[in-house]
């Protein structure tokens, strides 16, 4: 089999996608297909989400060509067609080497560890899998609030048309697939049309600095000038992933920030305009969802109380190191939705309890900590506290 052709279609504005299946990319790349060769087609420019997906009522050139497809095959008495849609996900570090980790569109959205693990319709009848993939077009579409919506145009976007047919020269089954890629631009700066953005920002020596939730890199604002900047995020953390940090604080210069969903802690110095990433301690699950949600500065470090986390979270920026320490008892480490709050009081922080019973207090550099029992007594209301409270004043008097 000859190598796989790629054709690239960079549509300007107001270009139909009718026009663009009988352009000379399009035509090639089909021509080539129906004689047996793989074949991607990647879609740029502006217009490439409603050029590949079309809108209502005008088809793009993806059902363009799966039509096509679909029409060629139906006269072949040995051809199956299957297809498969996903995003790709870039995340840095994360996958193993070589593999592409994907959300699988016609899983249900479900994470897979790999391209090649999303799941695969096949079709004995080649028109019912343009009725698939017109409706997998709809959801995406009509998609709102979810990771679909967040997703679409700003991650890249594929679709594999696989073709299977007999072999009658050899048993066997002989293959060859179609792709079709909706290529987002890199980014260079930040995405004001995306949605939660930021949810978290500090003052570091006359800056704002603001940590992603869902964006996809570091906001510095100098409110003295009227400027912002942006500083990408280190090696080793995925800028795709969503509820990143929910809480910043500065510490000596720096602004520190813990993870929600991500795997690492965030130190920014917007002085040099760099930014560092540091593991999380041994005993901090670096895997679990909504770990921090809060972080305050105490004596040059930074101390987050833990939210879904089951351990408090102490970073001293100036030396990159972090450490891990143990809920006390009488809180509950495995519970949900523990401390959503915490500040710094007189050298000590103070997280009151969102889920959790009790006040968590910590003390640093000496690392004790304590729990104080939410005030429930009632003894002041009984007629031996009176008596005694009489017999004080009647003393002291």
């Amino acid at each position: 089999m000859q190598p796989p052709k790629i054709r690239e279609l960079d549509l300007e504005e107001g270009v139909d996608a009718s026009a663009a299946f009988t352009s000379a990319p399009v035509a090639a790349l089909l021509q080539g297909f129906e004689n047996g060769q793989d074949g991607t087609l990647v879609v740029c420019g502006p217009e490439r989400v409603r050029s590949l997906l079309g809108s209502t009522g005008s088809p793009g050139v993806l059902s363009l060509a799966v039509a096509s497809c679909a029409n060629a095959l139906s006269g072949q008495s040995a051809g199956l067609l299957a297809l498969s849609a996903f995003f790709a996900l870039p995340e840095v570090g994360r996958a193993p080497a070589g593999r592409l980790p994907a959300i699988d569109l016609l899983g249900g959205g479900a994470s897979r560890g790999s391209w090649e693990q999303c799941t695969i319709d096949t079709f004995t009848d080649p028109h019912k899998a343009l009725s698939t993939l017109v409706r997998c077009i709809s959801q995406l579409l009509n998609s709102t609030g979810g990771r679909q919506e967040e997703f679409l145009g700003r991650l890249p976007l594929i679709f594999r048309l696989l073709v299977l047919t007999s072999c009658e020269a050899a048993p066997g089954i002989r293959s060859r697939s179609l792709y079709f890629v909706e290529a987002p631009p890199p980014g260079s700066g930040i995405d004001a049309s995306r949605l939660w953005k930021y949810f978290s920002v500090c003052s570091v020596n006359g800056e704002a600095v603001a940590v992603p939730g869902h964006g996809e890199k570091i906001l510095v604002v100098d409110a003295a000038t009227g400027q912002a900047s942006a500083i990408d995020l280190p090696a080793g953390i995925d800028a795709s992933r969503l509820w990143k940090y929910e809480s910043v604080c500065s510490v000596n210069g720096k602004a520190v920030a813990v993870p929600g969903f991500g795997d690492k802690i965030l130190v920014v110095d917007p002085a040099t305009g760099q930014a560092s990433a540091i593991d999380l301690p041994a005993g901090i699950d670096a895997s679990r969802e909504w770990k921090y949600e809060s972080v305050c500065s105490v004596n040059g470090k930074a101390v987050a109380v833990p939210r879904d986390a089951e351990k408090i979270l102490v970073v001293d920026a100036a030396t990159g190191q972090a450490s891990a320490i143990d809920l006390p008892a009488g809180i509950v480490a495995g519970r949900g939705w523990k401390y959503m709050s915490v500040c710094n009081v007189n050298g000590k922080a103070v997280a009151v309890p969102s889920d959790a019973e009790k006040i968590l207090i910590v003390e640093l550099p000496q690392s004790t900590v304590f729990s104080l029992s939410l005030h429930q007594s009632a003894v002041q209301h009984t007629p031996v506290f009176a008596e005694l409270v009489a017999a004080l004043l009647s003393y002291w008097v």
